[in-house]
């Protein structure tokens, strides 16, 4: 590669100059290399400033294509206590009806004949069909059928009360334990007034197995928001990534 001194004019051959030379041989000017000149101009151009940082510190905009975790439905957790609501709005209603026939075994007056709402077990009280006869024997207290009546009652407010307060894990596990015992609890005390009342005729209405059928869908409502709302870890959403727009 031939070249000319800047200074005087000569012509130079980059072969003819030792790797050492960085003057003129004639004139004894300083010179550029052509190799040193050939690798700058081979050397690729430094990148321009971004406009951002040549502007201000705007921070880069982030492009997420990470999938936004779904949301899930609401409506569900509104099963378990809409369920144990309809068991408590069966207690104002009469649920069994027992009778006794007295005066021998051919007599068809009965010799007591009374009924009992939700409310009225609760209390340990009755709606006497028939009135009793003279110098019939004092009613005896029941208090299994009373108290087993208010804790079927309590545990079926304490659970509404719950899953429509309350969210997380461990309002999740109360509701949904408080309407398993509800729905054990509601058997053992039609067992209890079937086992009382052994030698006289017992007649349930419909009330009671509304009840029962209604604390059934309370505790599968109550499995279903237990699932639903479990807390888990779940799979990580993919990384992000930087990007710049122009």
């Amino acid at each position: 590669m031939r070249f000319r001194c800047p200074a005087c004019d000569e012509r130079l051959d980059e072969y003819d100059l030792p790797a050492w030379a960085g003057t003129c041989p004639r004139c004894g000017q300083p010179i550029r290399e052509p190799g040193a000149l050939r690798q700058e101009l081979d050397r690729p151009a430094a990148r321009p400033p971004r406009r951002e940082e040549e502007e201000d510190d705007e921070p880069r905009r982030r492009l997420d294509v990470s999938l936004a975790p779904a949301t899930p439905a609401r409506w569900p957790r509104f099963v378990s206590p809409s369920m144990m609501v309809l068991a408590l709005l069966t207690l104002p209603l009469p649920w069994l009806e027992v009778s006794c026939q007295g005066g021998g075994t051919g007599s068809s007056t009965p010799r007591f004949h009374y009924s009992q709402t939700g409310l009225q077990m609760m209390a340990d009280t009755q709606t006497d069909l028939t009135p009793p006869q003279a110098g019939s024997v004092p009613r005896e207290p029941r208090p299994f059928r009373q108290a087993g009546t208010i804790i079927w009652a309590v545990t079926l407010l304490a659970g509404a009360i719950t899953a429509l307060a309350g969210r997380g894990l461990v309002w999740n596990v109360i509701c949904a334990c408080c309407g398993l015992f509800a729905l054990l609890t509601l058997p053992a005390i039609i067992v209890g007034v079937l086992i009382s009342e052994m030698t006289n005729s017992v007649t349930l209405t419909p009330w009671p197995m509304i009840a029962f059928l209604a604390c059934i869908g309370a505790l599968v409502g109550g499995i279903i928001t237990l699932v639903r709302e479990w807390p888990t870890a779940g799979a990580r959403p993919p990384a992000r990534f930087d990007d710049d727009f122009d």
